[in-house]
């Protein structure tokens, strides 16, 4: 039987656990009593003392210290001990190892009611209950443009050229002046959005952490240029490989939109894929695919959610990309577009 003067214990925590925390500690010695009570380690009195917990002197006439805990069941056995160190120096940073270590008969914890009352702060706290969706447990998205700015910026990605009911007057003067037979009026063009667009979704696995931003790419697509207006293509790797607007088992070639529609490619261009990854393009094959566009007669732009910096050397020279970022505004669209990619 244990010494009446010491609390029974049973717990998962040991000895070690409370001298790390005690290293964290720096003070009275009270508050490393507050500590161990807290880890749910008991103290005993020093050998000798009385049952009712009475301080009793040492050899040396002083009062032995009450705070000397009780390491909680440990993993050899699932004994716990009492542990016993010298007097500590009160102006000492560091604590020292205890001096010797006794073994004390175990506690079933269930052997008597109360015996191990649960910490007063426990119910304190209440659990969850039920299941959440994983849709209400996911943060809020921060969205790759700024918000006040997504409407202008993506009117200049998305918006097509078309001709107007406007004379090109400046036009029409250097055709007569240069003697050239007129057989119709020349119009300016415009850029407009009436052609609609063919937004085309890279799916690749390196492309996972910005889902939700395509998701939402597309949403204010469909809200600034119409939602019948906006096909909604997805492909890996590169659109050449094929591409499709269902699963991907039924995805094949990829078909381009009429004449004059534009092309916008959200895609990282195989940035954020391993160099070896079957589902990266390289360059000369993004090149292939510009060129069936070119020849489709559909303005092409790339969607790209990376620095510049790390675009692939010399594409931005036959297509012209765009910084997916915080960056991005109406006024940097424009000047890509008329510079190119790489401008």
């Amino acid at each position: 039987m244990p010494d009446a003067g010491r609390p029974r214990v049973s717990s998962d925590v040991g000895l070690a656990d409370w001298l790390l925390a005690l290293g964290e500690v720096r003070g009275a010695r009270e508050r490393r009593a507050e500590l161990a009570a807290l880890l749910g380690l008991g103290f005993s009195s020093a050998p000798g003392g009385t049952a009712g917990g009475e301080r009793e002197e040492g050899d040396d006439g002083r009062a032995p210290d009450p705070a000397r805990p009780i390491a909680a069941a440990s993993t050899d056995g699932g004994r716990a001990f009492d542990v016993e160190e010298d007097e500590p120096d009160e102006s000492a940073d560091e604590l020292p190892l205890p001096a010797r270590v006794t073994p004390l008969e175990r506690v079933d914890a269930d052997a008597e009611e109360g015996a191990l009352a649960p910490p007063s702060w426990l119910g304190a706290f209440a659990m969850p209950v039920g299941k959440e969706s994983p849709t209400r447990s996911r943060p809020p998205l921060d969205p790759l443009l700024v918000p006040r700015w997504t409407r202008s910026v993506l009117v200049e990605v998305l918006a097509g050229t078309g001709a107007s009911r406007e004379i090109d007057v400046p036009r029409l003067i250097d055709d007569v002046a240069a003697r050239r037979l007129v057989r119709a009026l020349p119009l300016l063009r415009r850029r407009t959005l009436a052609h609609g667009v063919q937004l085309l979704l890279d799916r690749g696995a390196a492309m996972a952490p910005f889902f939700r931003d395509q998701e939402d790419l597309l949403r204010h697509a469909r809200a600034t240029v119409g939602r019948e207006k906006v096909d909604v293509v997805r492909f890996m790797a590169c659109p050449g490989r094929g591409a499709g607007r269902g699963a991907r088992t039924g995805w094949g070639r990829w078909t381009p939109p009429p004449t004059g529609t534009p092309v916008v490619v959200v895609t990282d261009l195989g940035i954020g894929r391993p160099p070896a990854a079957r589902d990266r393009a390289p360059a000369v094959e993004w090149r292939a695919f510009v060129r069936s566009a070119d020849e489709a007669g559909c303005p092409l732009l790339a969607f790209v959610p990376y620095a510049r910096r790390r675009w692939p050397r010399g594409l931005g020279r036959s297509l012209t990309i765009v910084p997916w970022d915080r960056s991005t505004s109406a006024d940097l669209v424009r000047r890509h577009l008329a510079i190119g990619g790489d401008g």
